[in-house]
């Protein structure tokens, strides 16, 4: 997906600068979920495994969105190794912490 963005990355940038951008993103949003409804299995019944590929998918696009706003700063490589290391990324633990506004 990054090689096919990158080498269209004019037309990809204009979509972007434009009016239509609604609709692009409205369209890879489409076609990503249908790829991962049809090709990827998803292992227990616990986890919705729809509105896990909803958030995936709008993951995704934000990435991808956020490259192309940033004219294409990293590389397709770095990108790729990026979004599976973030894909396979796991917090060691997890702790709630309320930050306080007011000074005491």
């Amino acid at each position: 997906m990054f090689d096919h963005i990158h080498q269209n990355a004019d037309v990809y940038t204009s979509l972007f600068k434009s009016d239509v951008l609604p609709l692009v993103r409205d369209k890879m949003f489409t076609a990503l979920k249908q790829i991962a409804l049809e090709d990827l299995g998803y292992p227990g019944e616990e986890l919705n495994h729809e509105l896990l590929i909803i958030y995936n998918m709008n993951a995704l696009i934000g990435l991808v969105f956020h490259w192309i706003e940033n004219n294409f700063h990293y590389s397709v490589p770095y990108m790729r190794d990026q979004l599976i290391l973030m894909i396979n990324w796991r917090p060691r633990s997890v702790r709630t912490q309320i930050k306080r506004t007011d000074p005491t």
